[in-house]
Formats: structure tokens, sequence, C-alpha cells
């Protein structure tokens, strides 16, 4: 793992891996399932926005799979935001940074 941190600016306490120090709009958790299920491709293709991960990493706690993304999410205003809160409704965390 260390030829994937070698290049990383950060390991977050939570082993999120920062790959820029830009400030990133969101920060989603995926919970246990949703961790390897293709969530993000899937809502890219239904709506045509774009991912820019910042930082990335899985955690275990307990026998719980937590993953964490930070990124931003990028297209028309009201695309994003349908996009969003599709996230939410696949039971995904999504937290609104005031960038």
């Amino acid at each position: 793992m260390s030829h994937l941190t070698s290049n990383a600016h950060n390991v977050s306490d939570e082993g999120v891996v920062m790959w820029s120090d830009l400030p990133a709009r969101f920060t989603l958790r995926f919970m246990d399932n949703k961790v390897e299920t293709p969530v993000i491709s899937d809502i890219i293709r239904k709506y045509d926005v774009t991912f820019n991960i910042i930082g990335a990493g899985i955690q275990k706690v307990g026998d719980i799979k937590v993953g964490t993304m930070v990124c931003d999410i990028s297209g028309d205003p009201e695309t994003v935001s349908k996009a969003v809160s599709s996230l939410k409704k696949r039971g995904i965390t999504v937290e609104e940074a005031q960038v």
C-alpha cells in the first residue's frame, strides 16, 4: 500500500488518502454493503455529472466497512442537486462543506 500513498499529500486519522490539498465540497460516507456497489458510476451515467475525487479510503469499524470519499461534483447546479439527492436515497451519507 505504500506505493499508493507515497504521492499522497496526507493520510487522515480516518485512513482517507488525500491526493490534493484543495478543499472539496462533499464528503460521502458509504456504509457496509454500499462500499462494494458501483454507486458513483451509476450516478455519473444517470445524471451526466463529473466527480473529482480528492481523497478516499475504506475503514473497518468492528465488522462494518465504512468508505469515505472527499470529492467535488460538477455539472449543471440543478443536476448536481439531483445527483446528491439520489446518493442520499441510496443510503450514502452526504456532507456538504461551505467552500
